[in-house]
Protein backbone atom coordinates (compact mmCIF):
# COMPACT_ATOMS: atom_id res chain seq x y z
CA UNK A 1 0.00 0.00 0.00
CA UNK A 2 1.27 3.39 -0.85
CA UNK A 3 0.48 5.98 1.63
CA UNK A 4 1.75 9.51 1.28
CA UNK A 5 2.52 12.67 4.25
CA UNK A 6 2.00 15.62 2.01
CA UNK A 7 4.37 18.56 3.30
CA UNK A 8 3.76 22.50 2.65
CA UNK A 9 6.64 24.97 2.89
CA UNK A 10 6.28 26.25 6.94
CA UNK A 11 4.38 22.60 7.74
CA UNK A 12 4.74 21.49 11.40
CA UNK A 13 7.29 19.25 12.59
CA UNK A 14 4.44 17.32 14.32
CA UNK A 15 2.39 17.27 11.48
CA UNK A 16 4.87 15.28 9.24
CA UNK A 17 7.58 13.69 11.87
CA UNK A 18 4.79 12.40 13.88
CA UNK A 19 3.18 10.72 11.17
CA UNK A 20 6.03 9.68 9.71
CA UNK A 21 7.34 7.92 12.64
CA UNK A 22 3.86 6.43 13.65
CA UNK A 23 3.53 4.72 9.90
CA UNK A 24 7.27 3.52 9.59
CA UNK A 25 6.70 1.54 13.03
CA UNK A 26 4.13 -0.55 11.66
CA UNK A 27 6.96 -2.25 9.65
CA UNK A 28 5.21 -3.99 6.97
CA UNK A 29 6.54 -5.04 3.91
CA UNK A 30 3.83 -3.51 1.81
CA UNK A 31 3.83 -0.62 3.02
CA UNK A 32 5.22 2.52 1.51
CA UNK A 33 5.04 5.33 3.11
CA UNK A 34 6.99 9.01 1.64
CA UNK A 35 6.59 12.61 2.83
CA UNK A 36 5.53 14.49 -0.80
CA UNK A 37 5.51 18.06 -1.64
CA UNK A 38 5.23 20.93 -4.22
CA UNK A 39 8.73 22.01 -3.93
CA UNK A 40 12.11 18.84 -3.98
CA UNK A 41 12.54 20.51 -0.44
CA UNK A 42 10.51 21.94 2.21
CA UNK A 43 11.37 23.63 5.33
CA UNK A 44 9.12 23.76 8.67
CA UNK A 45 8.39 26.58 11.15
CA UNK A 46 11.61 25.47 13.14
CA UNK A 47 13.17 26.31 10.25
CA UNK A 48 14.33 22.10 9.59
CA UNK A 49 14.77 22.00 5.89
CA UNK A 50 14.13 18.03 4.72
CA UNK A 51 14.00 16.76 1.08
CA UNK A 52 10.87 15.22 -0.07
CA UNK A 53 10.65 11.66 -1.44
CA UNK A 54 8.61 13.14 -4.12
CA UNK A 55 6.46 15.60 -5.78
CA UNK A 56 2.92 16.64 -4.81
CA UNK A 57 0.84 19.06 -6.82
CA UNK A 58 -2.06 20.65 -5.52
CA UNK A 59 -3.80 22.04 -8.45
CA UNK A 60 -3.66 18.35 -10.60
CA UNK A 61 -5.50 17.09 -6.86
CA UNK A 62 -7.59 19.29 -6.94
CA UNK A 63 -8.50 19.29 -10.61
CA UNK A 64 -9.06 15.22 -9.77
CA UNK A 65 -10.97 15.90 -6.92
CA UNK A 66 -13.63 17.82 -8.64
CA UNK A 67 -14.67 14.95 -10.85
Amino acid sequence: MDISIVAFEKFTDIDVFLLWDLLKRVNSPDWNVRILGEQTHHTSKSGLTIPMHGKFCLKSYLLAFQR
